[in-house]
């Protein structure tokens, strides 16, 4: 049923019949307020247009914060019927001119995105460097095949190395 701050009247009240789009527009109403006031919650319940210091128009004063607030209180009073909320949605929705908000939440994000992009690259880089160390280590592992050196300890080994390079060493037992 999710978070308690989102959850309309109807909800509370009688969640086996509640109106599903109704709900969600309720829930958009809501997450809109948050995204516009940069709050972590919205208010419980309905939330009127003239709550002072909860308002739009206080908090992010805007030409079209009066309109929104009012969107908000209607399309967060008690048990309207979906219609009822989808109709005045779109009804103030489609007037207001949100550019600015728009403008103002893609410069907030454009940091954070970048980054994202910048990690995204380090990983794809690091990929490629795995795929590179892979294919040598392969390509390493063939040659060494085709050479037919006997496995050795890493005793026998140095022992080996001596000989080779002309170094006073006896032969390993």
């Amino acid at each position: 049923m999710g978070s308690r701050h989102y959850m309309s009247y109807e909800m509370f009240t009688k969640p086996s019949t509640a109106d599903p789009y109704a709900v969600d527009v309720y829930c958009l109403v809501k997450t809109l307020w948050v995204l516009l006031t940069e709050q972590n919650y919205p208010l419980e319940g309905h939330q009127a247009a003239g709550s002072r210091h909860f308002s739009l128009v206080d908090q992010r004063p805007h030409p079209g914060a009066v309109a929104l607030d009012g969107l908000i209180d209607r399309m967060t009073l008690p048990d309207p019927t979906s219609d009822l909320r989808w109709s005045r949605l779109l009804e103030i929705l489609v007037p207001i001119d949100v550019s600015d908000l728009v403008t103002r939440f893609r410069s907030a994000v454009a940091d954070e995105l970048d980054a994202q992009d910048e990690h995204a690259r380090q990983i794809q880089g690091a990929a490629s460097a795995i795929e590179l160390v892979s294919n040598l280590t392969r390509r390493y592992d063939n040659a060494i095949g085709e050479l037919r050196v006997p496995r050795t300890r890493p005793g026998e080994l140095v022992e080996l190395l001596r000989r080779l390079r002309g170094g006073e060493a006896h032969a390993p037992g």
